[in-house]
């Protein structure tokens, strides 16, 4: 099976151990600082700010680089100023497309999907679109969505990275292990070169434009994860979805996309029932649901499979899974 740290199995289990831990600080949040804004980019970004907006007071926005990465990228593509470029995103976290793209006031999205420029991450193995499906899908895929539409090459590419460079666990485990210890030289000056293998460029701009609109109530438009609240008329009101939202000071208010293909909904509506049930689990404990996660997952190909995925990784993640022992 295939995956990483927020799509697949591997992402449920890092779902798992990390909602009951942010519902803990969510505690402390509302005892100390009940009017406080909680930015969230732990991953999987979307899951944990669904957790928080069903299980907690807290008040919660998810963010993910993904969409500051492509605006960005559009802004490259077209040799213009990222103030002049607007793309609409569809989804939720790691699971969206962009159905617009607006640059000088005109629509590229056209231009996008005859192959000007390939969006991608390094955390993403670079494989190439096909482009007469992407014509006909109508709208750019997030690089995240090679899991789901090309299964077989990105299993392939990533069996051969296993064999020379280890698991993507792995590779980020060495970075971060050489990060901290050059962090712990009190007189580094220089963005370490290892961040660029982790994959998570430019959070920190997308955080502090959040915080400043927020407190000056720019009512600019960001892409966030908040609550459906009825936007996807096909997914429950607390889904946490991600969508251009205008940011004021009293917290994003999510704009109805102006189009939605009919044919990304199952999709969208399958992976978010999968994620819903991880994180009820995740909260209760319950291995039953923990199982109808798996199960429901397009990545995982039958449910003997996820029966024996289950019981191997509760074992291995025992320590940091007290709710399910």
């Amino acid at each position: 099976m295939i995956g990483q740290e927020t799509t697949g199995p591997g992402g449920m289990f890092k779902a798992l151990r990390t909602v009951p831990v942010i519902l803990d600080i969510c505690r402390d949040i509302e005892e100390l600082a009940p009017n406080a804004w909680m930015l969230n980019f732990t991953n999987p970004a979307g899951m944990i700010t669904e957790a928080v907006t069903k299980y907690s007071r807290v008040r919660s926005v998810g963010l993910c680089n993904s969409p500051i990465n492509f605006k960005k990228f559009l802004a490259e593509a077209f040799q213009v100023d990222e103030s002049n470029v607007l793309p609409e995103f569809v989804g939720i976290n790691h699971l969206h497309w962009v159905t617009s793209a607006i640059v000088n006031g005109k629509e590229q999205l056209p231009e996008l999907l005859a192959g000007k420029g390939e969006y991608s991450a390094k955390n993403v193995p670079t494989l190439g679109w096909d482009q007469e499906f992407l014509q006909s899908l109508g709208a750019v895929p997030t690089y995240y969505l090679k899991y789901y539409y090309m299964m077989t090459e990105m299993f392939d590419e990533m069996k051969e990275s296993l064999e020379k460079n280890g698991t993507r666990a792995d590779v980020v485990s060495r970075v971060e292990k050489e990060l901290f210890e050059l962090y712990a030289n009190e007189e580094l000056e220089e963005k370490p070169k290892q961040l660029e293998q982790r994959g998570g460029a430019f959070y920190s701009e997308a955080a502090v434009h959040l915080m400043r609109s927020l407190y000056t109530g720019r009512n600019d438009i960001q892409t966030l994860n908040v609550a459906n609240n009825g936007i996807f008329d096909f997914l429950p009101a607390d889904a946490s979805i991600e969508v251009n939202c205008v940011v004021t000071s009293e917290g994003p208010i999510p704009l109805v996309p102006q189009h939605i293909p009919e044919h990304v909904k199952g999709l969208l509506h399958a992976v978010k029932t999968y994620e819903s049930l991880a994180i009820d689990a995740a909260v209760s404990g319950d291995r039953g649901l923990a199982l109808q996660a798996l199960a429901h997952h397009p990545l995982v190909p039958s449910v003997s499979v996820a029966k024996v995925l289950l019981e191997e990784m509760l074992e291995a993640h025992r320590r940091y899974l007290p709710n399910f022992f």
